[in-house]
């Protein structure tokens, strides 16, 4: 069996704009994810850190997906989250990532039912619609972490879980920095 061609960052987006809402579910995006050529030159300009928490920094975004550089210093996470309506793919370019995957027991009470570490070496992980979990830097003193994620429609708000107060809430999205980034339509 032929493995699939690389493609740099302009034939990804090329790729992915022959897609509808219809036609690209979590398993397309995951392909196409698979085949993106990850080099150091995509984050040319985008690795911006933050002191207080991570960063989240926009590579791209339409109305199908985006695409998001996180930047994490040592010990920083996530809260408790999913995605909202939106899907999405992950794939660590330095460092390690810890997952934390989670499900409801009652209501909005959770569960730790799984945790993984993701590494360059470990290839795609996937968030599909209604997971549950907690991302952070597994790196240990002094470590960066830069991880790219990829979500299907962009993910403008998610759900953010108490774990001590079994409550949840809606919180909006916003990114640290959109680079150069002409508006899209």
């Amino acid at each position: 069996m032929q493995t699939p061609t690389k493609l740099n960052w302009e034939q990804f987006l090329a790729e992915a704009a022959r897609h509808t809402p219809e036609t690209f579910g979590l398993s397309e995006l995951k392909a196409l994810v698979d085949r993106l050529e990850i080099t150091p030159a995509l984050f040319e300009g985008k690795l911006q850190f933050c002191p207080e928490a991570y960063a989240r920094n926009l590579l791209f975004k339409n109305e199908l997906f985006e695409a998001i550089c996180l930047c994490w210093q040592d010990d920083q996470r996530t809260s408790v989250h999913n995605h909202g309506r939106s899907f999405g793919v992950v794939v660590v370019f330095e460092g390690v990532m810890r997952e934390e995957i989670f499900r409801r027991v009652e209501g909005d009470r959770l569960t730790l039912v799984h945790t993984r570490d993701i590494t360059p070496e470990s290839g795609l992980a996937a968030a599909p619609i209604g997971m549950i979990h907690r991302l952070g830097n597994a790196g240990g003193a002094g470590s960066h972490l830069v991880s790219l994620h990829f979500y299907a429609g962009p993910l403008d708000e998610m759900d953010v879980f108490d774990l001590e107060t079994g409550t949840a809430y809606r919180k909006p999205m916003r990114y640290l920095s959109d680079g150069d980034l002409p508006p899209t339509s």
